[in-house]
């Protein structure tokens, strides 16, 4: 399955007898919790997660015979399994397939059913109130984005600096955003700025305003974004490119509350808050000498974090049916799905762009595609290495040994992955979760070439 939350429950309507050959058929094709109620069983839909419900007949008489429970069309579908061919020619009609013993296509339909599940159901955390992000298309359900937003709900009560850490593409400016509309000031100017597309001169005139005749050029007067914000917050996105005379004329307003335009004598009292952003390691710059130190004392009182994208776990694929219902309703289009394939590569992928690589990637493969399922990985990643040989053909199966292997090898990443995520990268509590020495538990990180940094 896609998702954590996501059930797969079996209704069986048959005699005894198929319940563990249907259930290895599927297990064969990774889908391993399922739940499974007879016909007798006093049969409930679960509550809250998507559900995906596979109803099992002998025949098409037999499910026109079987009265049948109403289920929620917003977070649950139906799948009807076969035993016995209806007609002379299979055709399938929505989500009837006819059982030969393989569970690929069914667990295709499964995966089809949880992305349309997905796609129509609102993102939701129990640790976060999400309304009020999902308008600033602030979206996530993972334990790092989780934790991002109650840093973003703290702060916005306080009239103090705040710094903006994360990498580009991670949603600093949205983050910015939010602080300001839950903060007292939403009823005030929000003013952003990228201090990295001004020269020297321009960003002290852009930010302090000043007078006609200050400079050559300077043929009115100009007022600055610190008064154009004033009562309310500016932000200064890859402050670290502010050169160090800005620097100086920045940290002598949040010294003073006040302003003075180039070319002017008179001195202008504004209040505003200012928040701030890089992408880059502000400690580094401060050794480097090309952030200032006492700068850096007024603007990072507050701060935020925002985690990359390939630390946000199954957030990736939350992310991806989001944007995909989006294009659906922009495109008038009644949907696309990603292949089992696809879904793969998403989850393997680094995603140095984050969330805004994320959105632009699916935009690419949901315009490309003319089909429903998306498939070709070409459309997703076009920089992407493929194999020389065009035409690949199956490669046979290695002796058992080393498949095993290899499966070992997977699982025991992915499970490393998951405790160190859950744990913060605390390795103690993780190596006890695990039952392992924590000695042992390391040397199987180091194995797997897995840092606890990277979870902190």
């Amino acid at each position: 399955m896609i998702f954590g939350d996501t059930k797969v429950q079996v209704v069986s309507f048959l005699k005894a007898g198929h319940r563990t050959a249907f259930l290895l058929s599927l297990s064969r094709e990774g889908v391993k919790e399922v739940d499974w109620f007879e016909r007798s069983s006093e049969y409930r839909i679960a509550e809250e997660h998507p559900v995906v419900v596979i109803r099992l007949f002998q025949d098409m008489s037999q499910k026109q015979a079987e009265p049948t429970s109403p289920f929620n069309p917003n977070h649950s579908e139906v799948i009807d399994v076969f035993l016995e061919r209806p007609g002379s020619v299979i055709k399938k009609a929505g989500y009837s397939i006819h059982w030969t013993g393989s569970g690929k296509e069914i667990a295709q339909a499964i995966s089809h059913c949880e992305q349309r599940i997905i796609q129509r159901l609102p993102f939701h955390s129990k640790e976060v109130d999400e309304e009020f992000y999902i308008q600033l298309n602030l979206l996530g359900k993972s334990r790092a984005y989780a934790k991002a937003m109650k840093s973003i709900k703290k702060v916005a009560s306080n009239n103090s600096s705040v710094f903006i850490r994360g990498e580009s593409g991670t949603g600093k400016e949205l983050v910015a955003r939010a602080i300001h509309y839950i903060s007292d000031r939403r009823g005030q100017p929000f003013v952003p700025i990228n201090c990295g597309a001004f020269t020297d001169e321009l960003i002290l005139s852009e930010l302090f305003g000043h007078q006609r005749g200050a400079f050559t050029g300077a043929s009115t007067d100009r007022v600055g974004l610190l008064e154009t914000a004033n009562g309310g917050t500016l932000f200064l996105d890859e402050v670290d490119a502010l050169s160090p005379k800005a620097q100086v004329s920045l940290l002598r307003y949040l010294q003073e509350g006040e302003i003075r335009p180039i070319g002017s004598n008179k001195v202008k009292n504004v209040e505003v808050r200012v928040i701030s952003a890089t992408n880059k390691d502000t400690q580094e710059l401060v050794e480097k000498d090309l952030l200032r130190q006492d700068l850096m004392y007024r603007l990072d009182i507050l701060n935020v974090t925002m985690p990359p994208l390939r630390r946000r776990g199954e957030d990736i694929h939350l992310l991806a049916q989001y944007y995909l219902a989006q294009l659906a309703m922009e495109e008038s289009h009644p949907g696309k799905y990603l292949s089992n394939e696809i879904i793969d590569e998403l989850s393997n992928y680094a995603w140095p762009g984050n969330v805004r690589e994320l959105e632009t990637t699916i935009r690419r493969a949901f315009l490309m595609t003319d089909a429903d399922y998306i498939s070709d990985i070409g459309y997703l990643f076009p920089n992407h290495k493929f194999d020389e040989e065009t035409e690949v053909v199956d490669e046979e199966l290695q002796s058992f040994a080393i498949e095993k292997a290899k499966l070992i090898q997977q699982f025991e990443k992915e499970y490393l992955h998951k405790l160190l995520e859950e744990t913060g990268g605390n390795i103690s509590r993780a190596a006890t979760i695990a039952k392992k020495e924590r000695r042992a538990f390391s040397r199987l990180m180091q194995k797997h070439g897995l840092d606890r940094k990277t979870y902190v």
